[in-house]
C-alpha cells in the first residue's frame, strides 16, 4: 500500500517536473526575443549585406514562432544550440566544459553552509539566551544582512591583501577556491543556523525529551536519537532552494574572484546578446534545479511520515 501511494506522488512529481522545464523554456525563448537589440549589431564595421547573411545563417530571419518550434525539436535532441559571439563553439561544448567548476565552487559552499548552519544552530539552541547564543546570533544578523559581493570584497582584503593567506583572485588550486566557497556560503549558512535553532528549541521543548532525560541519555544522544531527525526535516526543506541561491550568487562571486565557471559566461553573454549560451545555460540550470527539489520533496516524503499519512487520506 505505501508502495502504491509513494508511486503516485513520485508519478504526480516527475510531471510537474516536465511541465516546469517546458514552461521555463518558452518563457526564457520568448524573452530573449523582447529583448532589444540585434547580437551582430555591436560588430565593428559590419555591413547590411554581412548582417542579413547572418542573420539567415542562424535563422534569426524566420519568424519567432517558427525559430521557437525548430528551438524545441533541438531540445529534445539535447542540441542547446550554437553560440553566436564565439564560432564553431556549441552550448553544450560550453557547459560541459565550465559547469564543472562551478560544480565544484557550489558543493563547497554546500558542505560550508550545511555543516557551519547546523553546528552553530545546534550550539546556539544548547547555549540558549547566553553569551555563545548571543554572539553566534549577531554572526548571522551580519552575514544576512550584507550583501554577497560585499562580504566577498571584504574576505579578499582581509584574507587576501592583509593576511596574505589566501590567494586574491583565480582558479587554480585548493587555496583559490576557499575565499569564494566561503563568500557564497555565508548567506545560506546563516539562514539555516538560525533555522536550526528555531526547530531545535521547538523539539527540545517536547515532553518526549524529558523523559529521554529522565532516562539518562547524555546531550549528544538525545540529539542524535530525538532531535536532529525532527528538528533538521525544515532543514532538508531547505535544501532544494539552497541550491538555487548557491547556484544563482555564483554568478556574482565567479565574476569577482575570476573564475572561469559557468556562471561567468551566463554573465558575458547576456551583455553580449549571445540568445543560444543564455537560454542554454539558464534551461540547464533550471533542469539540475528542478531535479535537486524533485530529489529533496522525496526525501522528505520518505522521512515525515505525515505526508504518508496525508496521502491515505
Amino acid at each position: 500500500m505505501l508502495t502504491k501511494f509513494f508511486s503516485h506522488y513520485i508519478f504526480r512529481k516527475i510531471l510537474f517536473l516536465l511541465c516546469s522545464i517546458f514552461f521555463v523554456i518558452t518563457l526564457t525563448f520568448f524573452l530573449m526575443h523582447l529583448l532589444p537589440g540585434d547580437p551582430f549589431a555591436e560588430e565593428h564595421s559590419i555591413s547590411l549585406e554581412n548582417l542579413k547573411a547572418l542573420h539567415r545563417h542562424y535563422g534569426l530571419d524566420q519568424s519567432v514562432l517558427i525559430q521557437y518550434f525548430k528551438y524545441l525539436n533541438h531540445i529534445l535532441h539535447f542540441d542547446l544550440g550554437i553560440s553566436l559571439k564565439y564560432s564553431g563553439r556549441s552550448v553544450t561544448q560550453i557547459i560541459l566544459e565550465h559547469f564543472p567548476i562551478s560544480f565544484v565552487l557550489g558543493l563547497e559552499a554546500l558542505f560550508i553552509a550545511l555543516m557551519g548552519g547546523i553546528s552553530l544552530g545546534t550550539l546556539a539552541a544548547l547555549y540558549q539566551n547566553k553569551w555563545q547564543d548571543r554572539g553566534i546570533l549577531i554572526f548571522s544578523i551580519i552575514c544576512l544582512s550584507f550583501p554577497a559581493f560585499l562580504l566577498a570584497t571584504l574576505l579578499q582584503y582581509v584574507f587576501a591583501m592583509q593576511l596574505n593567506i589566501f590567494p586574491v583572485a583565480r582558479w587554480g588550486s585548493f587555496e583559490h577556491t576557499v575565499l569564494p566557497a566561503v563568500a557564497l556560503a555565508l548567506f545560506p549558512l546563516a539562514y539555516i543556523l538560525k533555522l536550526t535553532r528555531t526547530n531545535i528549541l521547538d523539539v527540545l521543548a517536547q515532553d518526549y525529551i524529558l523523559t529521554a532525560r529522565s532516562k539518562g541519555l547524555n546531550t549528544f544522544e538525545i540529539l542524535y536519537k530525538h532531535v536532529w531527525r525532527n528538528a533538521l526535516l525544515a532543514v532538508i526543506a531547505y535544501v532544494g532552494p539552497l541550491l538555487a541561491a548557491i547556484f544563482t550568487g555564483s554568478f556574482v562571486i565567479e565574476k569577482i574572484f575570476g573564475i572561469p565557471g559557468l556562471g561567468q559566461w551566463l554573465v558575458v553573454s547576456i551583455t553580449n546578446r549571445d540568445y543560444p549560451v543564455i537560454m542554454g545555460i539558464t534551461i540547464f540550470y533550471s533542469g539540475i534545479l528542478m531535479i535537486c527539489n524533485f530529489l529533496i520533496d522525496c526525501l522528505y516524503y520518505n522521512l515525515d511520515p505525515r505526508l504518508k499519512f496525508y496521502e491515505r487520506i
